[in-house]
């Protein structure tokens, strides 16, 4: 991270040092430090805005990943129990799901087609 801000310092440092000159400039006096208060009074509300936001953005990203990695999770358990327990890489332990090419039911012992 700190690679990055130098590298970008480094890219302007020249804008950066001519703000630092304009800031120090108006810092030193009474009059250049009054012409900042009304920027000042335009740029707090929206940090604050903008930092609320993160915030509640940054909450509400972290309740809802963890409820979708909840139900992920629930639903992949209930993919294991139905595909029989231990599922291999495959996605099936060896035992083969016949299906009725009629109905297209689970044909088990003593099926009879509904069709």
């Amino acid at each position: 991270m700190s690679q990055k801000l130098l590298k970008k310092l480094h890219e302007y440092k020249w804008s950066v040092l001519a703000l630092v000159f304009i800031l120090g400039a108006l810092l030193e006096s009474r009059g250049g430090l009054m012409a900042l208060v009304p920027i000042v009074r335009f740029l707090f509300p929206l940090l604050v805005l903008i930092l609320l936001f993160r915030l509640i953005k940054g909450r509400l990203s972290a309740a809802f990943g963890e409820q979708l990695r909840k139900a992920t999770e629930q639903q992949r358990e209930t993919m294991r129990q139905q595909m029989g327990g231990g599922a291999g890489p495959g996605g099936h332990d060896g035992n083969v799901i016949d299906l009725c090419p009629k109905c297209g039911s689970y044909l088990k012992p003593g099926h009879r087609c509904s069709k």
